[in-house]
Parts: C-alpha cells; sequence; structure tokens
C-alpha cells in the first residue's frame, strides 16, 4: 500500500511581522503533521525554510519568491518543481510518478480582496490549462484560494469585516467563485468530501484587528482564538485541497489542524488529506 499525505499551510508574511516571529511555531507544526509534499503559501524566503526541509527530509525545495507567494516541499522520489506565473502571486507545480501513476501537484495563493472574484478566476485558469495541458493521471490543487464555497456563508463578523474592506457589501453570491471554477473542472472539494463541520481555517489576528477601524467598526467583535491570545476564532473557510476523481478516489482522510501551536502560528489554520492505494 502506498500513502501520501498533503498539507497546505498559510503562514503569513514568512511567519514573521504579525503576532512576532512564529516560525519555530510553524515548523512545529509541520514536524508535527508529517506531510509528504507541503504546500505553504506566503513563506519560504527565509533561509530558515531551507534549513528546515532539508532537515525534515525533503528532497524537493522550490519557492517563488515575494512575501505573499507560495513554496512548495516534497518528499517523493524521482519529480520536478517548476514554477509557473499565473499574472498575480504565481503558482508551483511538482510532477511526479506515484503508485505507478502520473501524479501533478499545485500550490496556489489567489488574490485576497472579497470582492476580486474575476482576478481570482483569471489567475486560476491559468493554472487549468496547466493542469489539462500536463494530462497528469492523479493531480491534486491545494492552497489559499481567497474564496468561499457557495452556500457556506461564514460567520458574520468575518463577512462584515470583508465588506467593510472593500467599501462595499459582501453578499450571498460574492467570493466563490474560484472555488466554482474548480468543481465546474470536475475537483472533489476534499475537506467536504470527508467533512460536514464548518472547517473555518482563516482568523485574523487580534493585534491587527485591535489598530484597524475597519475592525474596531464591527457591530459585534468576533471571538478569542481557542486557547490563543494573539488570534481570534476562525470564521470563514478559504483553504482548501481538491482534487481531481481519480485522486479523489484515493482520500481516506482530509483534516483541518486546529491545535492551540496552530492557532498560534498563523492567521490561517493547515489543512492535512491521506491518499492510500493498494497497488
Amino acid at each position: 500500500m502506498s500513502e501520501l499525505k498533503l498539507m497546505s499551510f498559510n503562514i503569513l508574511r514568512d511567519g514573521q511581522y504579525e503576532a512576532g516571529d512564529r516560525k519555530e511555531r510553524i515548523a512545529s507544526v509541520i514536524r508535527d503533521t508529517a506531510p509528504d509534499v507541503l504546500c505553504m503559501q506566503e513563506g519560504g524566503d527565509d533561509p530558515f525554510w531551507a534549513e528546515r526541509a532539508a532537515t525534515e527530509g525533503f528532497n524537493y525545495v522550490e519557492n517563488l519568491p515575494g512575501q505573499y507567494c507560495p513554496s512548495l516541499y516534497a518528499k517523493l522520489g524521482e519529480g520536478r518543481i517548476e514554477g509557473l506565473a499565473d499574472g498575480g502571486n504565481g503558482f508551483l507545480r511538482f510532477r511526479t510518478t506515484w503508485a505507478g501513476r502520473t501524479l501533478g501537484i499545485y500550490c496556489v495563493h489567489l488574490y485576497h480582496e472579497a470582492h476580486a472574484d474575476a482576478t481570482r478566476a483569471k489567475e486560476l485558469n491559468v493554472a487549468l490549462s496547466a493542469i489539462a495541458e500536463a494530462g497528469d493521471e492523479l493531480v491534486c490543487v491545494a492552497g489559499d484560494f481567497n474564496s468561499r464555497t457557495r452556500g457556506e456563508r461564514g460567520e458574520d463578523w468575518i463577512v462584515e469585516i470583508a465588506s467593510c474592506e472593500g467599501g462595499i457589501p459582501v453578499g450571498e453570491d460574492d467570493w466563490h467563485r474560484a472555488v466554482g471554477l474548480m468543481v465546474d473542472a470536475g475537483f472533489v472539494d476534499t475537506y467536504r468530501a470527508q467533512q460536514d463541520d464548518p472547517g473555518y481555517t482563516y482568523h485574523p489576528s487580534a493585534e491587527y484587528m485591535a489598530n484597524s477601524p475597519v475592525f474596531q467598526a464591527l457591530t459585534e467583535p468576533p471571538p478569542k482564538g481557542e486557547g490563543a491570545e494573539s488570534w481570534v476564532s476562525a470564521g470563514v473557510r478559504i483553504d482548501y485541497i481538491f482534487a481531481n476523481p481519480a485522486m479523489a478516489d484515493l482520500l481516506t482522510e482530509c483534516r483541518v489542524i486546529d491545535t492551540e501551536d496552530a492557532y498560534l502560528a498563523s492567521d490561517h489554520l493547515p489543512l492535512a488529506a491521506i491518499f492510500k492505494t493498494g497497488h
């Protein structure tokens, strides 16, 4: 039996700045999860990450330069990581052979403003074109999509934040086009395939909120994060691991890692999915 564990984690600006230096805590969460492939967003520029990748046994390491860009780390056998442009933060693709089949894993970080559905769609269509052209049997697309799922509103306070930041209300039909594109392309939302609970992943920093007029204007303050003084509770699901149908058939688990260490590490909770095959 072959097993593959895929982790996606937006670590917030290389694990620095907001809420202090969080690199060691982030590394601890990654180490405890022990992924075979790590898709990281907003991380990789600091030499710390190259050192940690070597320590954790990742054979392949690549990051696109820039504090909001993705990084990808892999422990699997023969493979290759490529950086591809999408007009935004770019995305990374790792291609290899796993369980006798061709596998492509894509790490993405789409544009962040809630009202920028058209921008995210443009970025994502570049990735979808590359996926179609590669023609791999098994495909995963993981990362921060900055997009809700249709029918999953999120907590009222987080929607109010997004509305205030954009200057216009975020309606029920807004902020989910990128996820819709993935579903229309036949991809499976691995978390929702395994879990019925909300699965919220984004939770702003308490420090940021305390110093932001946008956040101070909220009609109702958000709850504090579980066991965490530096962050408030997660309120919307915008991080995903998608799999094409052939890969989704091998899915055995997908979960949000919501430990106290994970809450303290970043403003996004990481995701981990496990795929198994008997071949």
